[in-house]
């Protein structure tokens, strides 16, 4: 095993972070409340994100609880806090907002990313949770379907892939970055 197959799979290997996780912060804050009376998730409020007039909806939004409700099932506040509360922080001062917007523009890029991704023609790994709640499956097929030199690997895992389904989600960046981006560049 080369220096940097070894790195990868220390890296991806589920004991390392409890769960296949990367480092997260020690010393981390506040933590998620379980059975504290959540408000509507991110699950339940996306269309109300995504057609707001405004960011303000979604300033307005506790962005500590809706995504400690969206990461609770990948890394439970009470099994991994430090890695619930590394989720959750990273989406203080304003972020979530941000990610809102992005997201906000999904319908408008579309057209822009049809004619633009047959033109990718770099060799493009896609890896991710055939049960997300958050981005549905489509998404995947869409970038699979458009990208000319792609390969795509459904997990038996929701939106937290990486966590969900570590050793697997691991095994194929390894052999990705080890030269299995080659086959797919191959044709």
């Amino acid at each position: 095993m080369t220096t940097m197959q070894q790195a990868l799979a220390d890296i991806f290997r589920p004991q390392r972070h409890g769960r296949g996780a990367l480092p997260c912060r020690e010393g981390a804050g506040a933590r998620h409340e379980l059975g504290r009376r959540r408000r509507r998730g991110p699950i339940e409020a996306g269309e109300e994100i995504i057609e707001a007039p405004s960011l303000d909806v979604v300033r307005g939004l506790d962005a500590r609880t809706n995504i400690g409700y969206a990461v609770e099932p990948g890394a439970a506040s009470v099994s991994e806090p430090d890695v619930h509360e590394d989720y959750v922080s990273a989406y203080d001062l304003g972020r979530f907002a941000e990610s809102a917007r992005f997201v906000r523009h999904y319908p408008e890029q579309n057209p822009v990313l049809r004619d633009l991704l047959p033109t990718i023609t770099t060799p493009t790994q896609i890896v991710a949770g055939r049960d997300d709640d958050l981005v549905p499956w489509s998404n995947n097929q869409y970038l699979n379907d458009l990208l000319p030199n792609s390969e795509i690997h459904p997990l038996d895992a929701g939106h937290f892939a990486w966590e969900q389904a570590a050793e697997e989600y691991g095994r194929l960046v390894v052999d990705w970055v080890s030269g299995g981006y080659r086959r797919v560049a191959a044709g």
